[in-house]
């Protein structure tokens, strides 16, 4: 991270969730210990930089005894907490410079946006800190293209009809909010029970079963450029500083046509840009 820091002349941001099964479980990683792990790294690099010469650390998971970085220090990583769920932005509003989610898959509207915002920067001026030096960010799930007959048909590509059901929504309950009933168990999230290499064939194409076409719509943001910045600019609204544009499409796009796809993120970048 100092070295990537260094060379973009400390414009670098590092963005680290508590981890996910299917990336966890196969290499031998604990993801029940992902959000004290993720604690400990906060706190650890907020001591690299305020310490001016060894300390010892004890955390949930991590020991460090006279750690120090000396005068490699020359630009502090920006660390954002990434995901989800009350326990990851708790650790966010103590430790993190910004926390960033899925939109819709988490915000699903500008005013859930809105209200999860004025909950955090709540809980950051409780912990003494400035809740305006805090970024918040969302990675917007899209599909884009001038076609509409081009999304429609993608709306029910069995991809997307998988991706709807499994994540549309992370917290299962919230589909509730648009009066759809959830297609997994309530308890059930992707990042603590995906593990898609354990999966037959049969179980996978049951999830795609439950993977309607009105989840599919109520799960990307899709339109030309000018349409999606038009449902991405009431976020800035809300309070949102930093959008990264995903476009889908391109996954199931054939192959002379996904490079389009960048020139199209890049135009709602540019029409974001001026709102």
């Amino acid at each position: 991270m100092l070295t990537l820091n260094n060379m973009t002349d400390g414009r670098s941001i590092f963005m680290i969730g508590g981890g996910e099964q299917k990336q966890c479980r196969p290499f031998g990683w604990k993801r029940a210990e992902g959000l004290g792990r993720l604690e400990d790294l906060m706190r650890i690099n907020a001591l690299m930089w305020e310490c001016d010469g060894p300390f010892d650390f004890e955390g949930n998971h991590t020991k460090l005894q006279k750690a120090w970085l000396g005068r490699a220090r020359q630009h502090r990583p920006q660390i954002w907490a990434l995901g989800g769920g009350p326990k990851l932005m708790e650790v966010a509003a103590k430790y993190a410079d910004g926390f960033a989610t899925m939109a819709p898959f988490v915000f699903e509207s500008p005013q859930v946006c809105a209200q999860h915002i004025t909950e955090m920067k709540a809980q950051i001026a409780g912990h003494g800190r400035d809740p305006e030096q805090f970024e918040f960010g969302i990675f917007a799930a899209t599909l884009l293209h001038e076609d509409p007959a081009v999304i429609d048909r993608a709306l029910d590509n069995p991809l997307f009809r998988w991706m709807a059901a499994t994540m549309g929504r992370i917290n299962m309950n919230d589909w509730d909010r648009v009066d759809i009933e959830p297609p997994m168990p309530r308890d059930w999230t992707y990042a603590t029970k995906l593990m898609p290499t354990h999966m037959s064939r049969a179980e996978i194409d049951d999830v795609v079963s439950r993977g309607t076409r009105e989840m599919s719509e109520q799960t990307w943001f899709t339109g030309t450029a000018a349409d999606v910045a038009a449902q991405l600019a009431p976020y800035i609204d809300a309070g949102v500083t930093w959008i990264n544009i995903i476009d889908a499409l391109p996954m199931v796009s054939p192959l002379e046509e996904a490079h389009l796809g960048l020139s199209r993120q890049i135009e709602v970048c540019r029409l974001l840009k001026k709102h």
